[in-house]
């Protein structure tokens, strides 16, 4: 990760971290409704603030202390099929906060998180949760969660030798420290396409993607200071982990003829 981005994340995470050091245990009383939501994370209610915790908590099996939580939300929970791990929240926006009819000593919360680890892969996660205090602890009654899938992608890229692009990784975090090692990006970033020739490019795509997308992505490459048709990564022509997609696009030097620059690429999953 550039050393920008690195000093952003840091922050993100320090000040979430703040925000969330409030309520490092479950909160003895439940807040007030108010008229409005305060869009500041900082002034939402601690406890749904400490509830959002306990949704993402219980996911990666790590719940916060003071959390509990009935079977019917616990079951919920507990069969997510990816567990985030290594994932903090990096941003919470509360959507909802009432306390439901007939009941003004619980509490509906909704709201989403977005999540990010410390390669900066991005996922996120919509929650909607009832929940009350009993005998000191928070208790989630209720909970659904449902991933969140962006429409834009960022990507970042390693420039790898062709006759040393490694076999299928069988983890994202496996294939990234594979690429990274080899990548052979100049400092200054790809200005002749002389390397291509001998190169492919590895494309990390860093936002998950629905499993059902047929992905097609029209993207520049930053790295890539020339003339260059944007790449396309058509159905097929990428790897999945989890959501996150990797693919190995070889761009001919000869297809820059009479066009300026060289053609799309073709891209295949990573390492296969």
């Amino acid at each position: 990760m550039p050393a920008p981005a690195r000093r952003l994340a840091a922050l993100a995470l320090a000040a979430l971290a703040l925000t969330l050091a409030a309520c490092a245990g479950a909160p003895r009383a439940l807040a007030p409704v108010p008229a409005a939501l305060p869009g500041d994370p900082a002034l939402h209610p601690p406890d749904a603030a400490f509830a959002a915790r306990a949704v993402l908590g219980r996911i990666q099996g790590a719940a916060p202390r003071g959390a509990g939580y009935a079977p019917e939300a616990a079951a919920v929970l507990d069969r997510q099929p990816f567990a985030y791990p290594g994932f903090e929240v990096v941003a919470h926006r509360l959507l909802r906060y009432a306390a439901p009819a007939g009941a003004p000593q619980a509490r509906t919360a909704s709201g989403s998180l977005v999540l990010a680890d410390r390669y900066g892969r991005v996922a996120g996660l919509l929650y909607d949760v009832t929940y009350r205090l009993a005998g000191g602890a928070l208790l989630l009654e209720r909970a659904s969660v449902a991933p969140v899938y962006r429409e834009a992608a960022s990507v970042r890229v390693f420039l790898v030798p062709k006759d040393r692009l490694p076999g299928p990784a069988p983890t994202w975090e496996q294939a990234y420290a594979a690429m990274a090692a080899l990548d052979a990006m100049p400092p200054e970033g790809l200005h002749t396409p002389h390397l291509l020739g001998t190169h492919a490019l590895v494309l990390f795509v860093m936002e998950r993607m629905h499993p059902d997308t047929d992905l097609r992505l029209d993207f520049p490459i930053p790295e890539v200071d020339m003339p260059l048709d944007t790449v396309r990564l058509v159905p097929g022509a990428w790897r999945d982990y989890d959501g996150w997609r990797v693919a190995v696009v070889e761009i001919s030097p000869g297809t820059m003829a009479g066009r300026g620059g060289p053609g799309p690429g073709a891209g295949r999953g990573a390492g296969g």
